[in-house]
C-alpha cells in the first residue's frame, strides 16, 4: 500500500488484507482483540482511524519539512512494536549433552 493511501477520500478498507488492517491499527496505536474477524477489524479501522483521516492528513503534511537544498523529507513517527522473544536460560551440561547427542 502506498504511504497514506488509506487516508484518501473514498478509500474502501474492504480492499485491504487482514494483516494490512492490523498493521494500520498498530501504526495508529489502536488496541484490538486478536480473534476479530475482517468485518469487525474494518469497523474498528473506520471508527478509530478513518474517521480522523482529515486530521491525520493535516498532521502528515505539517511533518514534512524542507531541507537546505529544497528536497522534502518526510518525518516518520514510529513506535516500537512489541516483539516476543524467547527467554534465554543458561544452558546446563545436561542440555548441552542432549543437544549434541552425548548421554
Amino acid at each position: 500500500m502506498e504511504n497514506d493511501q488509506y487516508l484518501e477520500e473514498g478509500f474502501d478498507p474492504q480492499t485491504l488484507s487482514m494483516s494490512a488492517i492490523r498493521g494500520l491499527l498498530v501504526k495508529h496505536s489502536v488496541p484490538y482483540a486478536s480473534n476479530l474477524r475482517k468485518p469487525e477489524l474494518v469497523a474498528l479501522l473506520d471508527k478509530k482511524v478513518l474517521s480522523k483521516a482529515s486530521k491525520l492528513r493535516k498532521r502528515a503534511s505539517k511533518q514534512k519539512s524542507a531541507t537546505a537544498d529544497g528536497r522534502d523529507i518526510e518525518k516518520v513517527e514510529t513506535k516500537p512494536v512489541g516483539t516476543r522473544t524467547r527467554s534465554q536460560t543458561p544452558r546446563t551440561e545436561r542440555t548441552r549433552a542432549r543437544q549434541f547427542g552425548a548421554d
